[in-house]
């Protein structure tokens, strides 16, 4: 079965998922105000616009990849839907 499928199941949209990545990578970046040099070295060396380029997608690809070849488990798919179900009720109670 594929992420979307899951996706489809519990009514969560690619638009929700990006949400979820926004999420990730802003507490990524905020961790990172203590590494100044590591911060910079990502946006200099285009890594970070990189990561920035069609996130969903590629995380999807990359989830579907993962479960095609053993190294994720429907209960790891399960966790995953929950965290970004979560991620959208945070958005909404922020008004976004």
């Amino acid at each position: 079965m594929r992420l979307q499928d899951f996706l489809d199941e519990e009514g969560l949209e690619l638009d929700d998922v990006r949400w979820y990545l926004a999420e990730q990578t802003a507490d990524r970046l905020l961790n990172l105000q203590e590494d100044r040099y590591e911060l910079i070295r990502l946006v200099w060396s285009g890594q970070l616009e990189r990561e920035l380029r069609d996130p969903a997608d590629r995380f999807l690809a990359d989830i579907d990849s993962r479960v095609a070849d053993g190294s994720i488990d429907e209960a790891m798919l399960h966790r995953t839907i929950a965290e970004i179900a979560a991620s959208k009720q945070r958005r909404n109670r922020a008004g976004m």
